[in-house]
């Protein structure tokens, strides 16, 4: 009887870690102060034609400080659809496909919406203040123009001065940009 229960305990503790969540920067930063440049970029068609603007920004939340993308429409019979944006560590592998949007939303309204990526959603890297430092950024958004839809992928603006690469040569359109987070640890006053 002994032996049965410490195998289901020890089964259960396996499941417990097996479902539990990977570390996220929200561990890292806590009693941390952190900010970081704006990021400006454009959201083209494959084909390069301008669709819409993603500015990134960290703001001021209720229960933290978070990145915010706000999308906006720039072409004429536009609107939004699908938001996905994505933040990262750098020096982890980025990640492909669906992975690499740690935020998903449903555009309600049609020219202008905004979604915040805290730092429960970003992942950790190995090191604790990876949080700190390079940050990898994904987006894209799905504009509708009437019946049909287009994808619009980051693309770095004209200003943007931070490094935007891309990452896969077999999608030339389709960039992942770099910023840099600034941190310094609280001191009580």
């Amino acid at each position: 009887m002994m032996r049965v229960i410490i195998l289901v305990a020890l089964s259960l503790a396996l499941l417990d870690m097996a479902w539990s969540a990977p570390p996220t920067c929200a561990d890292a930063l806590e009693g941390v102060f952190y900010d970081s440049k704006r990021l400006d970029a454009n959201l083209l068609a494959r084909n390069g034609t301008m669709l819409g603007t993603v500015i990134l920004s960290v703001v001021e939340r209720k229960e933290s400080r978070c990145f915010r993308a706000v999308f906006t429409v720039e072409g004429n019979n536009l609107s939004l659809g699908k938001l996905r944006a994505g933040i990262i560590t750098a020096g982890e592998p980025l990640p492909t496909g669906k992975n690499r949007f740690t935020k998903r939303k449903l555009a309600t309204a049609p020219l202008r919406m905004k979604m915040d990526i805290c730092p429960d959603r970003i992942p950790r890297g190995e090191s604790d203040f990876s949080c700190c430092g390079l940050l990898e950024f994904f987006a894209f958004a799905v504009f509708n123009q009437g019946e049909t839809s287009v994808r619009g992928y980051l693309a770095p603006a004209a200003n943007t001065t931070q490094k935007c690469r891309i990452p896969d040569e077999k999608k030339p359109f389709r960039y992942v940009c770099t910023v840099e987070s600034f941190c310094r640890i609280l001191t009580p006053d």
